[in-house]
């Protein structure tokens, strides 16, 4: 995550300004789409999270054609990478709590 606000960083020295603006306006559609599935781990069902990408969505390609261009493409894909370990983790956690849970209300051993 430091890694891509260091990025939003450089695209704002960069083009000379905030491009928060721009990216709003010019997006239609979301890029990121999440799927729920489910696994069966020891007859308890844990939620799983999947990130897809579609890859014909550039809604704000372009955003930093003046100049800049470089580095906003960099953030997006720094930001990118960063929407999906965020994905990972989030499934990790409700995938822990989830178990926890029913271990707990079920009294299982280990």
């Amino acid at each position: 995550m430091s890694v891509a606000a260091f990025s939003l960083a450089e695209v704002t020295y960069a083009v000379g300004g905030d491009i928060g603006y721009q990216v709003q306006e010019s997006a239609k559609s979301a890029r990121f789409r999440l799927t729920t599935k489910q696994d069966n781990v020891s007859g308890v069902l844990l939620p799983r999270y999947e990130s897809h990408i579609s890859d014909g969505n550039s809604d704000f390609g372009l955003t930093g054609l003046g100049k800049g261009g470089q580095q906003v493409q960099k953030c997006r894909e720094t930001y990118a990478r960063a929407v999906e370990a965020l994905v990972e983790l989030a499934t990790l956690q409700v995938c822990f709590k989830t178990y926890l849970a029913t271990r707990h209300t079920l009294n299982l051993k280990n």
